[in-house]
């Protein structure tokens, strides 16, 4: 079956690394300011933690669901819907003036930022020839935990500065920028049950295969058929 020739720019294959710094990040930085603003809130301890698990329980809960949803939507489109909601999301929580809201919103947020970060990862998993997809993955996990190191030292350093109510626009703008990353990539996967079907009659699904050109210094991608 034929298919059409893509390319995966250096600067494409950058930004795809990048991405990895979003889902970690994200939450060190919800589990760094949420239980501070909620005890200044007056939440107790036994709340604080109450708070804490609902969004991990939602994470847990939610994991295949939606990994079933970027396997149908593609990667790319669930990663902006994971982000973008993410953004839109963490900026409400600068809004309640009782740490309950917490509760109702913790849930929701869990589950945007597990989606953005299950698509960055099948993102990554989708660059490359199989000889190169294990550099790729140790890219993406050097920007994955460089986030985790960054975020709470900016939120951290926000809420110092201006106050956690404030600081809480630092996830936020967070999820924003990485948002906006997710504009610039390349939209490599046939998602839905149209590429489903497409798949199933040929002998492997599309992966992207990077090539990089010493001479001219770029690096191109054109999709190959896995064995199966």
């Amino acid at each position: 079956m034929a298919t059409e020739d893509r390319r995966l720019s250096r600067r494409q294959l950058l930004l795809a690394y990048a991405i990895g710094g979003f889902g970690l990040s994200m939450n060190a930085q919800i589990v760094l300011l949420i239980p501070l603003q909620a005890r200044a809130m007056g939440a107790g301890f036994d709340q604080v933690g109450l708070i804490v698990g609902s969004g991990s329980l939602a994470a847990a809960l939610s994991s295949v669901a939606l990994g079933s949803l970027v396997d149908r939507l593609g990667p790319r489109t669930c990663y902006l819907l994971g982000t973008g909601s993410c953004a839109i999301l963490s900026a409400a929580y600068i809004v309640p003036s009782t740490f309950w809201w917490f509760l109702a919103l913790q849930p929701f947020l869990a589950l945007s930022r597990t989606l953005g970060w299950v698509a960055s990862q099948a993102y990554i998993s989708d660059v490359g020839a199989p000889s190169e997809r294990a550099t790729h993955a140790g890219r993406f996990s050097f920007c994955s935990n460089v986030g985790q190191l960054a975020g709470p030292l900016l939120a951290g350093t926000a809420a110092e500065t201006v106050g956690l109510r404030w600081g809480l626009a630092v996830p936020a703008a967070y999820a924003l920028v990485f948002f906006l990353l997710g504009l610039r990539l390349p939209n490599g996967h046939r998602g839905g049950a149209r590429a489903g079907r497409r798949r199933s009659r040929s002998s492997g699904p599309v992966r992207w295969s990077c090539s990089a050109s010493p001479a001219s210094g770029s690096s191109s991608s054109r999709p190959s058929r896995g064995s199966g």
